[in-house]
């Protein structure tokens, strides 16, 4: 048995031995490589080593696709199509839609800025009684989402991150009730444990309620709100700056929510102003988050008119924060507008919901029967309601007189006598109040 080659490229298998008589045809092989026969046993082929990428997939190139988008850096504007392009995606990469859960909604934003912890000292008075803060967010109805350690002061519905997942603290991670986003090259990283100050082995697509997302690093503020990756600003090749929040402002919006909340909005770190948790900063750690704060003022200032036009409102609810984009609300109003169609949960009523349809029917046969007597009774004069009305006065006395009679002399005749009466007087009561318009 002979095979004709006519071009190899170097990626195609060399065949060493064959054992077994051909058994049927074949035209093409790696497209320009024809062979006459092919046989039947499976043949021994020496093929090409690879070194498989660290993350454990097959092609380091489909990861970057997967979590990167067509550029590495850049998002592209998807338009405003029908269907949605895919933005947040399981550890597997498959679609996981929740664009839009929260339609028309309202959502605070918690931010690290120390004023939120300030604010959390205060109480307000809040759906019929005083309230904290921590109480006010958590009452049913009140949307929540912290970024990175800002968790730590209070704990929301949804988180979001960034950067490396072992920078933020353990409990989030392990929390199922909190809803976590995170970029999609973290996956396969591992959490920090800050309570016995040690690496571990478990990795963040391990961990309960977290999905992932895929970034740009190239903001554009005219296609900001559309792209098919969220940006979190702008690498150092397009001037700098990113940061968590503009992933989160992103995010909320696809998430359905229109009236956004920022609470420890600060935009201003110093020696004596941080966070709200505690952490310390170096002074060129603090020159670079004001640094990032100026680039996101101006980044939120030329997509205002964007936000506007699309109907997502934004409101500061730190008078003080340097970030004035954005009107100021207080904190209680804005609570109060969040849960404006919120009842009192303490005091909303229950009895009567299981068996209230069948209330209500029977409440609407009750208005039927009033209105077709209330329609005789209209037949009738006063003169007629009064003779009836004299008619049954004169039998209830009657009736009440034969009563006394069969109470002094029980005899039989005096028995039948009262239940005679009785029928009688029944019989005019039921023509009265026929007369007068009367449903029992």
């Amino acid at each position: 048995m002979t095979f004709e080659f006519k071009k190899l490229t170097g990626d195609e298998p060399i065949i060493e031995k064959v054992n077994q008589e051909p058994t049927k045809k074949a035209s093409m092989i790696g497209g320009e490589t024809p062979i006459k026969e092919i046989v039947k046993q499976p043949i021994k082929i020496t093929k090409k080593k690879r070194i498989p990428p660290i993350s454990g997939t097959k092609d380091g190139t489909d990861l970057s696709r997967l979590r990167q988008g067509r550029e590495r850096h850049e998002g592209f504007d998807v338009g405003q199509y029908v269907q949605s392009v895919p933005m947040l995606f399981s550890r597997d990469g498959h679609n996981q839609w929740l664009g839009d859960q929260f339609r028309g909604g309202h959502a605070f934003l918690l931010l690290g800025g120390p004023s939120f912890g300030d604010l959390m000292k205060e109480t307000y008075e809040f759906k019929g009684k005083k309230r904290s803060v921590k109480e006010i967010l958590d009452y049913p109805g009140h949307v929540t989402m912290c970024v990175n350690n800002a968790v730590k002061s209070y704990r929301p519905n949804m988180w979001v991150c960034v950067d490396s997942p072992d920078h933020f603290i353990k409990s989030t991670w392990l929390d199922p009730k909190i809803q976590k986003f995170v970029p999609f090259c973290h996956t396969e990283k591992t959490i920090f444990d800050n309570e016995s100050w040690k690496e571990t082995n478990t990795k963040v697509g391990d961990c309960p309620n977290v999905l992932f997302y895929r970034r740009n690093e190239h903001f554009q503020h005219e296609q900001f709100m559309h792209e098919d990756t969220f940006n979190w600003g702008s690498h150092k090749k397009y001037g700098g700056s990113r940061s968590v929040m503009l992933v989160a402002f992103r995010l909320l919006y696809h998430l359905g929510i229109r009236n956004l909340y920022l609470l420890g909005c600060d935009f201003n770190m110093s020696e004596d102003s941080k966070y709200h948790f505690d952490q310390d900063r170096t002074r060129g750690s603090q020159t670079g988050n004001n640094s990032t704060y100026k680039a996101l003022i101006e980044r939120f200032s030329l997509m205002k008119p964007d936000l506007d036009a699309l109907g997502y409102n934004v409101w500061n609810c730190n008078p003080d924060s340097q970030l004035k984009v954005f009107p100021h609300m207080k904190f209680i109003d804005a609570a109060n507008r969040a849960c404006a169609n919120m009842p009192n949960i303490e005091t909303e009523r229950t009895a009567g919901l299981y068996d209230r349809q069948a209330n209500m029917k029977k409440d609407k046969e009750v208005d039927l029967k009033k209105n077709a007597a209330k329609n005789i009774a209209d037949q009738y004069s006063e003169t007629d309601r009064k003779e009836i009305k004299d008619k049954l006065d004169t039998a209830r006395i009657k009736l009440s007189n034969l009563k006394k009679l069969a109470e002094q002399e029980p005899t039989d005749e005096n028995n039948k006598a009262v239940r005679r009466a009785r029928t009688e007087f029944r019989k005019i009561e039921k023509e009265k109040n026929k007369i007068w318009g009367i449903v029992k």
